[in-house]
C-alpha cells in the first residue's frame, strides 16, 4: 500500500525532490543513530520510510511512500516547541539532538513524526528491537546558514529551513534524556539550561504552559457541548411556522 502526496498550491516539481532528498539524509542519519544506540546496548531505533517522486503520463509530479502502520504520531515541530508539551519520550529528540552533534553543528533534524512500534518490520526488512522503535517520515533539516535568502533560495532544505534560530529554538525547549546520555551527547546550552531546572524555571515555563493548553481544550470542549445543547433547547421550544 501505498501514499502519493501532493501540495495543495501548484509548486515547482523540484519541491517533490527537495522533500525526497531531505527524507533520505534524515534516514542516513537515523540509521548512524540507531547504530550508535545498539552499541551502547539501549534498546531503541529509528529509520525513516524509503520516499520517491512519481511523475504520470498526464505530467502530475507526486511524491511517494509505502503507508505506515500503526498510530500516527508528532514528537516535535520545526519551531519552538518543547519537548515536555509535544512529547515525554525522549528518544525521537534525542535523535535530533544527535543530528546536530554528528555534523558538527551544521544541521539538525526535527519535525519528528511518524508510527511507534514493529508493524513495518516485515514490509521494510529491518532487524528492529522489541520496544522504542519507530519509523518516520516528513522531516524538516535545519542548517547553520545565516542567510534567509540563501537557505530559500539556494539551500537543500527549503522554506522550513529556519538556519540558527531554528537549531537555537529546538535546545532551548529540548531536555536530554536516557538516550542523549547513552550517546554521550552534551546539550549546547547544558550549563543555562541546567541552572533554570536547578532554579524551577524551565519546568515551571514549560508545564505551565501546558497545563494552559489542556484548559484552554476542555474549556472549547465544554462550550461545544453547551451550544449543543442550548441550540437543542431552542429547537424544542420554538412555535412551528
Amino acid at each position: 500500500k501505498l501514499v502519493f502526496k501532493k501540495y495543495r498550491d501548484s509548486l515547482d516539481d523540484v519541491i517533490y525532490y527537495r522533500d525526497c532528498y531531505m527524507q533520505k539524509v534524515a534516514a542516513d542519519y537515523s540509521e548512524a543513530f540507531s547504530q550508535q544506540l545498539a552499541r551502547s546496548q539501549a534498546k531503541a531505533a529509528i529509520h525513516y520510510a524509503p520516499a520517491c517522486v512519481i511523475k504520470t503520463k498526464d505530467g502530475k509530479t507526486y511524491g511517494c511512500e509505502f503507508f505506515l502502520r500503526g498510530s500516527y504520531q508528532k514528537w516535535n515541530a520545526n519551531s519552538c516547541w518543547p519537548d515536555v508539551i509535544l512529547t515525554e519520550d525522549p528518544t525521537p529528540t534525542a535523535f535530533c539532538h544527535f543530528t546536530h552533534d554528528l555534523t558538527d553543528g551544521k544541521r539538525l533534524v526535527c519535525d519528528i513524526q511518524g508510527v511507534e512500534g514493529s508493524l513495518n518490520v516485515s514490509r521494510f526488512g529491518i532487524k528492529a528491537p522489541r520496544e522504542n522503535w519507530y519509523m518516520l517520515t516528513d522531516p524538516q533539516i535545519h542548517t547553520d546558514e545565516p542567510n534567509n535568502e540563501i537557505r530559500m533560495n539556494q539551500g537543500d532544505f527549503g522554506v522550513g529551513d529556519m538556519g540558527p534560530e531554528g537549531i537555537s529554538n529546538f535546545f532551548k525547549g529540548h531536555r536530554c534524556g536516557p538516550a542523549c546520555h547513552a550517546l554521550g551527547l552534551t546539550h549546547p546550552f547544558s550549563e543555562i539550561v541546567q541552572k533554570e531546572i536547578d532554579q524551577g524555571i524551565v519546568g515551571g515555563i514549560y508545564e505551565s504552559f501546558r497545563f494552559k493548553m489542556i484548559m484552554l481544550v476542555a474549556i472549547l470542549v465544554i462550550w461545544v457541548i453547551w451550544a449543543a445543547w442550548h441550540v437543542s433547547q431552542l429547537s424544542e421550544t420554538s412555535p412551528e411556522l
